[in-house]
């Protein structure tokens, strides 16, 4: 996963240290054209989506009028508890995974939809001034996939055609998938699907994709945004019984920033990073040419003409 969505954190954790800035192409250092502005510090979660939004969120601001310094943060259970102790001014996360990992881990249903996901958290998170602000239309999604071979042998569409099969397949996901509701537990509560053997992989990565291609796994999580998915030809399974939280990023706030101005910037983007726009931008990291996340972020926006 690209986030430790399969992890419940406490918000209220201490003792959290921010890592260094290390993101190429990114500076520590808080720029602007106007001084008047207080300067915003940007967390990421320490993935390339994350960090990819991290910058398009800086760069909104920046055309804003605001300074912006960049940290690193490596993952949630470190963004949020310095998030929370004012460390940190604005985090890019997921709408429901954020619920139901780090907030509410009954709240499965209102996780489904973006805006069950917002009012609940707002409701919860304005006690330690902490807000959510409206997403993007598109998500990332935890997905779960076979080959294409696998999928014409077996006739497979959706989740549901996978239960009747799964007692003698071996299924690759992260560490996590036994104990997180989303993977190993919803899967047999939601769709009867109990497998043979559960092998542990990173979270959608290169290890998760060659089990899949070897064959030492029949089924396997990756992220709905992955490249790789269409690259290799693989089959997405349908949530056809809606497991799944909708994963819409969203942009998290401390009080003190949640401001029209800063509403208005970083909603420009809302309705223009869909699902297939994000699959894009996330790939274009490990391209040939290789270009840092700050400049598929700039290069992107510059396309859109939402900055020069």
């Amino acid at each position: 996963m690209r986030i430790p969505r399969t992890l419940f954190v406490s918000l209220v954790a201490v003792g959290m240290t921010l890592l260094p800035m290390s993101i190429a192409g990114a500076s520590s250092k808080a720029t602007t054209s106007h001084g008047s502005l207080p300067t915003i510090v940007i967390g990421d979660e320490g993935f390339t989506e994350s960090q990819l939004m991290q910058q398009i969120y800086g760069d909104l601001l920046q055309n804003a009028g605001f300074k912006v310094s960049y940290q690193t943060t490596a993952s949630r259970d470190i963004a949020f508890p310095a998030l929370e102790k004012g460390k940190l001014d604005l985090v890019p996360d997921y709408a429901g995974s954020l619920l139901v990992d780090s907030v509410d881990p009954t709240a499965q249903k209102q996780a489904g939809t973006l805006a069950g996901a917002e009012t609940l958290l707002n409701s919860i998170l304005n006690k330690k001034s902490i807000y959510v602000l409206p997403g993007t239309v598109g998500l990332d999604q935890n997905v779960f996939v076979v080959t294409k071979a696998t999928e014409q042998k077996y006739n497979l569409t959706d989740l549901s055609s996978v239960a009747s099969h799964a007692s003698g397949w071996t299924f690759g996901a992260p560490a996590e998938c036994s104990t997180n509701y989303f993977c190993a537990p919803g899967l047999k509560k939601i769709y009867g699907i109990t497998f043979k053997k559960v092998n542990s992989y990173d979270e959608s990565g290169p290890l998760t994709v060659k089990a899949l291609q070897s064959g030492n796994a029949q089924v396997v999580e990756l992220f709905s945004t992955d490249p790789v998915i269409a690259a290799d030809g693989f089959y997405q399974l349908k949530d056809d019984k809606n497991l799944e939280p909708a994963d819409h990023l969203i942009p998290v706030i401390r009080k003190s920033f949640d401001t029209a101005a800063v509403q208005s910037a970083l909603a420009k983007v809302n309705n223009l990073l869909t699902t297939s726009v994000l699959t894009t931008l996330d790939g274009q990291p490990s391209e040939g040419s290789h270009p840092t996340v700050a400049v598929v972020a700039s290069n992107w926006l510059k396309s859109e003409h939402l900055i020069k």
